[in-house]
């Protein structure tokens, strides 16, 4: 300890207390410093485990939502309440477009079934060739030329059905205009998926923090 203690001998009481005073501090010291030392250690500890923990759940709501994503693309009915609780409302409000556009295009379907009830109700089964006819102009509508888009709409002009439609009032359906219509509405309705798509990928690139 080399001149911490000077003491001349003999030793009295009094001397004893004052080097056990000397040494109790310095244990305490020493104490205090080993304290400190195993609590920085605890911390780091302790915020490594939080720090696991965070990126436990982080891969949780990577798997679900990419599991949505899932979905969307395979044309799976998902829920609104799971998209707004993993996503933000970007991409909720991308969501309503898309199935606004979706829903649109659901429609034009409804009315191509019933327009095909309908004819074969009104013109007979006979017009099978014509049938074949329209179902070519309409699978092949937008590359169809201005004379052959001519043609088809004078054709469908000649064979449009009468429907009931709201409050039994009846409504004309034109084939033309479900080809029309439908062609676009798909376009639309895929273009509105792949951005609702591409907005819920980068966000979940954007939510992965790498462990540090």
């Amino acid at each position: 300890m080399g001149d911490i203690f000077k003491f001349n001998f003999p030793i009295g009481w009094d001397e004893l207390g004052v080097i056990f005073t000397s040494l109790g501090a310095i244990f305490t010291f020493f104490a205090v410093i080993v304290a400190l030392f195993a609590n920085h250690n605890s911390g780091k500890q302790l915020k490594k485990a939080l720090q696991m923990h965070e990126q436990s759940k982080n891969i949780e709501l990577f798997d679900k939502r990419v599991a949505l994503i899932e979905d969307i693309k395979n044309n799976v009915t998902i829920s609104y309440t799971a998209l707004k609780l993993l996503f933000n409302d970007e991409i909720v409000s991308s969501m309503e477009a898309y199935t606004k556009s979706h829903n649109i295009v659901g429609d034009y379907k409804m009315d191509d079934h019933s327009y095909w009830i309908l004819f074969n109700k009104q013109y007979g089964y006979e017009k099978q060739h014509l049938i074949m006819k329209l179902f070519r102009y309409c699978d092949d509508f937008d590359n169809l030329t201005d004379k052959q888009k001519s043609d088809f709409k004078s054709l469908c002009d000649s064979y449009t059905v009468c429907a009931s439609g709201e409050n039994g009032v009846e409504r004309t359906i034109n084939y033309y205009d479900i080809a029309e219509n439908l062609t676009k509405a798909r376009a639309a309705d895929e273009a509105n998926k792949e951005v609702l798509i591409k907005q819920m990928e980068q966000y979940i690139s954007d939510s992965i923090k790498p462990l540090s």
